[in-house]
């Protein structure tokens, strides 16, 4: 995770904050566009990848409903 995280945030204090962050604070930082369901999956196909991945794309359309809300807020 930190690999993938490390590649796709860009360098200055927002890539400090994303890579010590817990999941479980994105959840809340992120105004519910990461939600615990994609949480859940994403440990769950860290650990052992069995589902994890259908979870987190279960959620994809609910996430990108909540993008504009959360831009405005920023």
């Amino acid at each position: 995770m930190y690999k993938l995280l490390d590649k796709l945030v860009p360098e200055g204090m927002a890539k400090g904050i994303a890579l010590q962050t817990p999941f479980r604070d994105f959840i809340s930082m992120s105004g519910g566009v990461f939600n615990e369901t994609m949480a859940e999956g994403l440990v769950t196909y860290l650990s052992d990848g069995k589902g994890g991945m259908r979870k987190i794309f279960s959620q994809i359309p609910k996430a990108i409903k909540g993008i504009g809300p959360l831009m405005k807020s920023i």
